[in-house]
């Protein structure tokens, strides 16, 4: 039972505060000058509403989720409003009202205002009906023993469910199915089914129950794939990963990524060289450096990044960078942060040898290691790696084995969801962890 807003939901949400804005500028002209569809023709009009609803996809103003609280959803709406309209009115003085095509400021506060009010309003909805819908979802757990705290630190302490957890076994009564749960999840080795546990998850499902294994529920919920949880078996039957079946998707992502690079290469490199220049002003040695890495079907590259640490910095041979890092200077501290060490990555791009978006590139020594204690690693490395990506946006910064667990589960959700639709929400929470400095 969903509980959590999709990526396509998010998306119908923006494309719903996009038109709602429309018709509210229109109502608001119609008011103030007695005139509708004053502006379908202006290129302010998109450029306004294009800025509302991208600076509110940045601030996190669509990640409706009933275990947040309304007043952090709320606060987050409002900044992003703030924002936007700073940013629409700094570049209609800038280019002139004529030039732009966008109208008085009176026009412009008024509308976004009465926007907001609406906004807010149907958000605050949104939010009651999903904490209503995640307070009467109970969902009984069907699960050996040994996965009973990875349940309860890893999925119900964080949301707001009702839940009970049935350590199964083999002598335990079936009555338990049959009480009033709305989702059952199972997580049971081959050993403990029985076919009368078959026949009645049958009738509850047929009784109207969800009936859902512990990976499909950890997924839908965490946005991440339980590696701890997974076989062989299920790589080969699961749904999903159709980017592998898809030539022309990879093809047209492919050219976006050239396309792209290009562009923003094209933009950065007074940024890239004024950099540079700090880099060698603050400490010795060269302003960048190379560094080789693990790519696509296993094949070493190397990768180009701004120097962000001293010169000296693996000495006693190669190590994790760690939050805090001693070894990072203080013009690094900022890069690293901003994330303007990855822009020489931009040629990796172009070369090929990376994407805009997928799993950050491992070191071979790391991976090695990596590939001995954590289930599937490998499998990463069946797509061309990313400047950033899913587990560079829903992670904290990780320099452990156990945190390279963690990403690489965010790494196999996005290869099993791939979609442009994804593509576009990982890019829009790169551009929030650039603004709000939580580099990686």
């Amino acid at each position: 039972m969903k509980i959590r807003l999709t990526p396509k939901t998010k998306m119908a949400l923006l494309t719903f505060d996009a038109v709602v804005y429309l018709l509210v500028i229109h109502l608001f002209s119609w008011f103030r000058l007695n005139e509708w569809g004053l502006y379908f023709d202006s290129i302010g009009l998109w450029f306004i509403t294009l800025s509302l609803v991208g600076f509110s996809y940045v601030f996190g103003a669509y990640d409706v989720e009933p275990h947040h609280r309304f007043k952090d959803i709320f606060l987050r709406q409002l900044s992003s409003f703030v924002a936007a309209i700073a940013f629409v009115l700094t570049v209609n003085y800038l280019l002139s009202k004529d030039r732009s095509g966008i109208f008085g400021r009176g026009i412009l506060i008024g509308s976004t205002i009465l926007f907001g009010i609406a906004s807010i309003t149907y958000r605050r909805i949104l939010w009651g009906i999903l904490s209503a819908r995640a307070g009467k979802t109970s969902y009984l757990f069907l699960a050996a023993g040994a996965h009973n705290p990875f349940i309860e630190n890893e999925i119900v302490k964080k949301f707001k469910l009702n839940y009970e957890i049935l350590n199964w076994q083999p002598s335990d009564s079936l009555t338990k199915l049959h009480q009033d749960w709305q989702a059952i999840v199972v997580s049971l080795p081959s050993n403990l089914w029985s076919q009368e546990l078959t026949d009645q998850l049958m009738q509850a499902r047929f009784a109207g129950k969800e009936i859902l294994n512990l990976s499909q529920f950890f997924e839908e919920i965490e946005k991440k794939v339980p590696v701890d949880f997974l076989s062989r078996e299920w790589f080969i039957f699961e749904k999903g990963f159709d980017l592998f079946r898809n030539p022309l998707g990879l093809r047209a992502k492919r050219i976006l990524d050239l396309i792209l690079a290009l562009i923003l290469l094209f933009f950065t490199w007074p940024i890239i060289l004024l950099f540079a220049v700090l880099i060698k002003l603050e400490s010795r040695g060269p302003a960048f450096y190379s560094q080789v890495r693990t790519g696509l079907n296993d094949r070493e590259f190397t990768i180009y990044k701004m120097r962000s640490m001293v010169t000296d910095a693996e000495k006693q041979g190669a190590q994790w960078a760690k939050s805090n890092d001693s070894r990072i200077t203080r013009i690094g501290k900022f890069i690293r942060l901003t994330r303007i060490d990855e822009l020489p990555q931009l040629w990796n791009v172009i070369k090929g040898d990376m994407s805009f978006i997928g799993p950050r590139p491992e070191r071979p020594e790391f991976n090695v290691e990596l590939e001995k204690q954590i289930p599937f690693f490998r499998l990463r490395h069946l797509v061309r790696p990313g400047i950033t990506g899913w587990a560079q946006v829903m992670y904290a910064y990780g320099a452990s084995v156990e945190d390279s667990k963690q990403k690489l589960q965010f790494d196999l959700y996005y290869i099993k969801n791939f979609s442009f639709i994804l593509d576009m929400q990982i890019i829009f929470k790169t551009i929030r962890v650039v603004l709000f400095g939580k580099g990686r």
